[in-house]
């Protein structure tokens, strides 16, 4: 009922649209909502959308929608350590406050408000989760390929995403077995197994009347969802601040799912690309 929800990505990478989607689920005549928007997007029956004019501030534009006194509050953009001091307080004193901001990650979106000069207990009791995302290309489902990967690229493959041990091959190919009924889930086969990342998909060079003959159709998210643990909140309240390393170590350690492998799923189901995917993250360790 109460908290923050965090959803960082650079500009153009689709925040706005994931907060909207959150809205469009929380909207209902039992609860009042209230939204601070950089730019006209989307328009949500019931709620009450404020656009920031020329001159109007992110934070005037939440002090505004906060006089309402809604129970949610969206906020498309939160730019400087005023709006992320106020975002934060509101948070943390009774309402639901959604806000988007940009940054790499979910991680470094937390160590940014911190270093904005949130309070670590302010930041560590009022938040709920983290959601970091990019946009990439989807494959199209009508005429893309699957291709056997050789030795020599599987362990390129390994090494670019920092799958260096058994433990770590297993746990994509559990990952992959998860989320096959999700993603395309009539493809049966799987593209890795507990110890080799063995096939990829790739765009065909021909393409289809579907996709326009571009081997591409539409776009969507690679994700990582950082939820307030126990374990983060005391990372968060540690004396000495924590770095981007040591936070991710103790989200990996809970079961956090890094964007870039969570990039690397939707590719060995065939969703997007390899190639989409590095373009879009830089992979790390897991």
């Amino acid at each position: 009922p109460h908290g923050l929800l965090l959803v960082a990505a650079p500009r153009h990478h689709g925040s706005a649209s994931t907060l909207f989607s959150f809205l469009d689920v929380l909207n209902s005549p039992l609860v009042s909502i209230a939204t601070v928007e950089s730019h006209p997007k989307h328009r949500l029956p019931g709620v009450s959308q404020t656009y920031l004019a020329s001159g109007m501030s992110s934070r005037e534009g939440l002090q505004a929608a906060l006089k309402q006194d809604p129970n949610i509050v969206m906020l498309t953009d939160i730019p400087d350590s005023a709006t992320a001091g106020l975002a934060v307080h509101a948070a943390s004193t009774g309402h639901l406050l959604l806000g988007g901001i940009h940054a790499d990650g979910a991680v470094p979106a937390l160590l940014r408000l911190r270093s904005a000069g949130i309070e670590p207990f302010l930041l560590a009791t009022s938040l709920r989760a983290a959601i970091g995302q990019r946009l990439v290309r989807t494959l199209c489902p009508n005429c893309r390929e699957r291709y056997s990967l050789k030795t020599e690229e599987q362990r390129e493959l390994a090494k670019r995403f920092g799958i260096s041990t058994q433990a770590a091959f297993k746990r994509v190919h559990e990952l992959e077995k998860s989320a096959a009924p999700a993603i395309f889930g009539d493809v049966k086969q799987l593209s890795s197994t507990a110890s080799a990342i063995t096939s990829l998909w790739r765009a065909s060079s021909v393409g289809c009347e579907t996709c326009d003959r571009t081997g591409y159709a539409g776009r969507t998210t690679i994700v990582e969802v950082l939820p307030a643990s126990d374990g983060l909140q005391k990372a968060l309240l540690a004396p000495d601040a924590p770095t981007i390393a040591s936070l991710q170590a103790t989200a990996v350690k809970e079961g956090f799912v890094p964007m870039a492998l969570d990039g690397l799923i939707k590719a060995l189901r065939g969703q997007t690309t390899i190639a989409e995917v590095l373009h879009a993250v830089t992979p790390g360790a897991y």
